[in-house]
């Protein structure tokens, strides 16, 4: 099986009409006009719930400290800071998770949206800091960014050290307009820890969205297009901070096409709306738990390298989806991976194509990040001398194709067993759920909702 999962997520900084970032601006001095004192601030505790893995790629229970902020960052190492900023960016992702959920299919990449945010809290002060530092799962201090900085760094570093026939590719770039300068202390950090290519444009040219799109379809090798939209790149934008993931995973056990079956899948959980769609199947061993708190069955389809997984949660009645999302949260992930055992599963697994495109604007404003969209309340200083900056847009588009690729013929050593051993069945006819993970670390790379086909 090949999943090809591809995502462009960005955000869209403007300037005030007639401020220094419009056609005429003004380099100022930002140090001269000042407002914001970068050592008065609180200093605060931060909440610190950590989970490693044994040598069996298995999640351990997360052991909960509570520190003061300035002290967790010599505390933690890279492996520390790695899993602390997984863990967060796994809250937000289920957060979202739940606000985006009526929609009928649902994929985003959890991780991008983190990093995309994080890089923006870089260059934020006062209350929109906090407001930002609230959404990444943390408490606003002046020690917090550092921790970023090296937390986003190392879950980068780790994740991109996958192994197996995978493909991964994490770009993070920043667009500037060609007449504002960007401040060095930020372009430094930018470049130096979340490894942001920064390229000047025009974006007053026409033609600059189309440099943009470029950009993003080769580094998504063509399969997204036109991510930058008319009506979400201003005039009075100056600056885009965006991140683009390819991943292309290999399945570990690859399904056999001969072994693909006509099926009916179960449109939103009702028989009215089902359809015949094709179904991958197999019958082997795999990681597999039943979560009775959840009423869910739980399959992990590991890739090629055994790092990368797909965790599939496939409620045993459709229609508690809507509840399963409310109630779901980090520990229950966990907890899930932890009670996973090896079983012979027959697995029947529908090929499926998703292509999602969120305006996260909404959504993060009522998770309580609301300043930095308003022009006049946003502080925005530490990125150029334009005190009116504020966040436009915040956009993110996604797609993810999963299918079968080549054969292997495992599935004879399975069937030999398969008198003295019990089947479990785990028929996903019905809407289910689905994590990409990286199981060092247990940080989401992807999450998505298949309700139909």
């Amino acid at each position: 099986m090949s999943g090809a999962l591809l995502v462009c997520c960005f955000i869209g900084l403007c300037a005030a009409a007639g401020s220094p970032g419009s056609s005429h601006p003004r380099i100022g001095n930002i140090h001269g006009n000042q407002r914001y004192n970068r050592d008065n601030r609180s200093q605060g505790t931060i909440q610190a719930n950590l989970y490693s893995t044994n040598n069996n790629n298995q999640e351990l229970p997360p052991s909960t400290t509570t520190t003061k902020v300035p002290e967790y960052a010599f505390v933690l190492g890279t492996i520390g800071k790695a899993i602390r900023v997984a863990n967060s960016s796994n809250g937000l992702a289920l957060e979202l998770f739940k606000r985006v959920a009526d929609h009928d299919n649902v994929f985003f990449a959890p991780f991008a949206i983190s990093t995309v945010l994080s890089m923006a809290y870089q260059g934020s002060a006062g209350r929109t800091a906090e407001e930002m530092a609230k959404v990444l799962g943390y408490e606003h201090s002046k020690d917090l960014k550092q921790f970023l900085l090296d937390g986003f760094k190392s879950a980068r570093s780790l994740v991109n050290e996958e192994t197996g026939t995978n493909e991964l590719i994490d770009v993070n770039t920043m667009l500037i307009d060609s007449k504002i300068k960007i401040l060095p202390e930020i372009k430094g950090k930018l470049e130096n820890y979340y490894g942001v290519s920064v390229q000047e444009v025009n974006f007053q040219r026409s033609a600059t969205l189309k440099v943009l799109d470029t950009l993003v379809t080769l580094k998504t090798k063509g399969h997204i297009k036109n991510a930058f939209g008319d009506h979400e790149v201003l005039p009075n934008t100056i600056m885009i901070l965006a991140n683009v993931i390819f991943f292309k995973g290999v399945w570990a056990k690859q399904f056999d096409p001969k072994n693909t079956i006509k099926g009916i899948f179960l449109n939103e959980g009702q028989k009215a709306y089902a359809k015949e769609v094709d179904f991958m199947t197999m019958l082997d061993y795999y990681q597999y738990a039943y979560y009775p708190k959840l009423k869910l069955s739980a399959l992990d389809v590991p890739y090629t390298g055994y790092q990368m997984r797909m965790t599939i949660l496939l409620p045993d009645d459709p229609s508690r989806m809507g509840s399963i999302l409310d109630n779901i949260n980090t520990d229950d992930v966990r907890q899930i991976v932890l009670e996973m055992e090896p079983a012979l599963v027959e697995v029947i697994l529908p090929l499926f194509k998703i292509s999602s495109r969120l305006n996260l604007k909404e959504y993060l404003q009522k998770l309580g990040m609301r300043s930095g969209f308003n022009q006049g309340i946003a502080e925005l200083p530490y990125f150029t001398a334009d005190d009116s900056l504020h966040i436009n847009e915040f956009v993110h588009q996604a797609v993810i194709e999963v299918n079968e690729q080549g054969t292997l013929a495992a599935a004879s050593t399975a069937a030999a067993h398969a008198t003295r051993s019990r089947v479990v069945k785990f028929h996903a006819t019905s809407p289910f759920l689905f994590i990409i993970r990286d199981s060092r670390t247990g940080l989401f790379l992807f999450v998505g909702k298949v309700s139909k086909l």
